[in-house]
């Protein structure tokens, strides 16, 4: 490159194909402030120049560069700048395939320095090459099927030409396209650029041809038509008019599954028309589609969401009426003497249906499980309080049960005052009982059944009777009209059939425990010795000695008193002339014979003996009064023939 000061510099064109290129300097260093641009040229139209820099060394600020062209306006190929030649990698530049001249432009310029340049600059060859074509590379081309699903689709071909040519000017070069390969080979029976597949893929070969030099290539690339999914059979939708107002609501998402049928990567759309599904216009919400009518067509577009490609389906959706079931507003629920309501649901069931036989009837605690049909509950039930149960009514000609929520409205019995029973007492002269229930007739109405027979004009709250039987009184609540029975048996009292007294503990003592043993169906009440009447039959705490035994029925009614008879002795005993336990004895009893009683001092000196003649002692010894001590006695007796002894002590108090 010659030497040239800057501004303006030089412009120097050489046409060439065999040359060797150095810096300014030759073989010795480049000058500064230089500026210049040296275009070379090919001899033959149709060659290209290439530049091979074989070594270059350069300083910071100064740059050699390279241009796709015959002027500075071409493409920048490559830039060399502050490199050492021990740093350079050999370099080759050639003319591109879109540069038609073949021309390279070098520009080469260096900055003003105060002392000489050290740097070598560079050596290059510059030769000739004629080129060989090289197509770019073609994509595969994809269509998608339309919905018919025949996979024959057109192909625009020309969509290749851009990435056939590479950069290559469509003026210099053309790009056809063939069938086969021995056709794009030898150039003859082009396809039509508009292409309709044969095949699925098709390959398709494509050439790239010079008119001018002759010079081709061929390359290959596939059409392809994408599949539209597969439509599978769906069932028809249906949806129950439960209110009966001709208005259902579907979810078309139902059909998720059944349209899907395990594949992924699907998109799904509804829609309620072919024409709307084809050109994709007013989609319905899958989740919520309301209907006035049936049997009505739902089509669907399903979309491969990897390519697009889509497929046209349809279902049915359809209108199931649900049952109708009678109106029942409320149901009262009654309670009975244990605060509860027997309800039998089959009553309401046939109030319900009203002859509809075909209807099957159950009945749950919550509106989820009636439209589930989980978890029914029994026919009969028992209630305590006000409550809402759903029963639910369904058919074998429908999948679509009714669900009607049902209030139980709950009241108390009231507070019925007739005991169970009622007794007529024996040998008495008045024998009529008196059955009052407590309740006002204002409120209420009464209807009494002796026997299960109505008793002709009874209908008071209250009824006297001297017959012996089950007497039942049907109360009516004027309020809520509740019906409630209350059912009392009038009994003739009896003495118990087996009577038994007992007494512990079984040897002799002083202080017993008392318990009679009855049998028989009545419930006694027991009194000892003229004491309060008890529902217990054991007493406790009983001295020896003579006891009143009274045994009576609820209400008061005797029927039996008999005495008995503790063998025994008192602890103490008080000779001070008040007249209460003036004497000390040891009592008999039955079977008690040949009782002989020894009393000692607490020295061991006998005081007296007691015999049946004289039974008692008074406290006195010879005539005076002995002071209050503690005595011992020893009693020898017979008890049912056999000999017996027994010993104990008590006190003398005065």
């Amino acid at each position: 490159m010659p030497p040239r000061n800057n501004s303006p510099g030089f412009e120097i064109s050489l046409v060439t194909c065999s040359s060797d290129f150095f810096d300014s300097g030759g073989p010795n260093p480049y000058e500064n402030n230089e500026n210049g641009i040296l275009t070379f040229c090919p001899e033959t139209d149709g060659d290209r120049i290439q530049i091979d820099f074989i070594s270059a060394d350069i300083k910071a600020g100064d740059f050699l560069k390279v241009y796709d062209g015959d002027s500075v306006h071409a493409p920048l190929l490559l830039t060399i700048n502050n490199i050492t030649a021990l740093d350079f990698e050999r370099t080759l530049v050639k003319a591109s395939q879109g540069n038609p001249q073949g021309c390279l432009t070098v520009t080469f310029t260096s900055i003003m320095m105060s002392v000489p340049n050290p740097y070598e600059g560079w050596f290059a060859s510059v030769s000739c090459f004629t080129p060989v074509i090289e197509p770019g590379e073609p994509q595969d081309l994809f269509r998608n099927d339309d919905p018919s699903g025949d996979e024959i689709e057109i192909f625009d071909l020309t969509e290749n030409d851009g990435a056939v040519l590479n950069g290559l000017s469509p003026f210099e070069f053309e790009v056809t396209y063939y069938s086969n390969e021995a056709d794009a080979s030898s150039g003859f029976n082009p396809l039509d650029p508009m292409h309709s597949n044969t095949t699925n893929p098709q390959p398709i070969y494509c050439r790239l041809e010079n008119p001018t030099t002759g010079y081709s290539a061929i390359d290959s690339f596939l059409i392809y038509v994408n599949r539209i999914p597969d439509i599978f059979p769906v069932s028809d939708l249906t949806a129950c008019d439960s209110d009966s107002d001709g208005v259902v609501s579907f979810r078309l998402s139902d059909r998720y599954e059944s349209i899907f049928n395990g594949r992924e990567s699907l998109r799904l759309l509804f829609y309620s028309s072919s024409d709307d599904a084809i050109n994709n216009r007013n989609t319905l919400n899958s989740e919520t589609y309301n209907s006035t009518g049936g049997p009505e067509l739902i089509y669907y577009r399903l979309i491969d969401t990897e390519t697009g490609a889509y497929s046209i389906g349809e279902f049915s959706i359809q209108v199931i009426a649900s049952p109708i079931l009678n109106s029942v507003s409320e149901v009262l629920a009654c309670g009975v003497g244990n605060g509860t309501a027997e309800i039998d649901l089959n009553l309401i069931n046939e109030q319900l249906t009203e002859g509809q036989l075909d209807l099957q009837l159950t009945w749950h605690s919550s509106q989820e499980d009636a439209e589930s049909g989980l978890n029914p509950i029994p026919n009969t039930l028992s209630l305590g309080q006000s409550t809402s149960l759903f029963v639910r009514a369904s058919s074998a000609e429908s999948d679509c049960p009714a669900i009607a929520e049902i209030p139980f409205i709950f009241y108390t019995q009231p507070e019925i005052s007739l005991k169970s029973e009622y007794y007529i007492c024996p040998n008495t002269s008045n024998q009529v009982v008196f059955l009052e229930t407590g309740l006002s007739e204002n409120d209420y109405s009464f209807s009494w059944l002796f026997n299960d027979v109505p008793i002709n004009l009874a209908e008071e709250p209250f009824l006297e009777t001297d017959q012996i039987g089950r007497y039942d009184v049907l109360i009516e609540d004027f309020r809520t009209g509740c019906i409630f029975t209350k059912t009392v048996e009038v009994l003739l009292a009896s003495p118990p059939s087996d009577l038994e007294i007992r007494t512990l503990p079984t040897q002799f003592g002083s202080n017993y425990q008392v318990t009679v043993n009855t049998s028989g169906s009545f419930i006694y009440s027991f009194s000892l010795d003229g004491g309060p009447f008890q529902s217990s039959p054991i007493f406790e705490n009983v001295l020896p000695g003579s006891h009143r035994l009274e045994i009576t029925l609820e209400g008061g009614c005797e029927v039996l008193t008999t005495t008995f008879v503790i063998l025994g002795y008192p602890s103490f005993f008080t000779p001070n002339g008040d007249n209460i336990n003036e004497t000390w004895s040891v009592s008999r009893a039955p079977g008690i014979t040949d009782m002989t009683v020894y009393i000692f001092n607490r020295l061991g000196v006998l005081i007296t003996v007691l015999t049946d003649n004289q039974p008692e002692w008074n406290g006195s010894w010879n005539g005076r009064d002995l002071p209050s001590d503690t005595y011992w006695f020893q009693v020898e007796y017979k008890e049912d023939d056999t000999p017996k002894i027994a010993n104990g002590y008590f006190s003398l108090r005065r």
